[in-house]
């Protein structure tokens, strides 16, 4: 099951604003979101959300995903590995 849904209430944009910068209609927009997109749509669906096209396939329950910003450094961390190298060089 495809995650655009979810990541389209993550970043908290509505269909209506979705639909004018990817230039489709509020019907397309839906069937994008709710049916089967080509992987062209999938591709300027990312690039709107600013995500990867694997981030609507993946689950992320588990997953640690951010930034974090230490002694005026902005980190980003996209996965445990990284936070946890992270730590070990700010404990450092």
């Amino acid at each position: 099951m495809l995650r655009i849904k979810e990541i389209v209430k993550q970043k908290s944009i509505s269909q209506k604003e979705l639909a004018s910068k990817l230039g489709v209609t509020g019907a397309s927009i839906n069937r994008i979101i709710n049916g089967n997109p080509t992987i062209e749509s999938l591709q300027k669906l990312a690039n709107v959300l600013h995500v990867d096209v694997k981030d609507f396939f993946q689950d992320n329950e588990n997953k640690v995903s951010g930034y974090i910003e230490h002694k005026g450094i902005i980190h980003k961390v996209n996965s445990i590995r990284d936070l946890k190298d992270l730590i070990k060089d700010i404990e450092q």
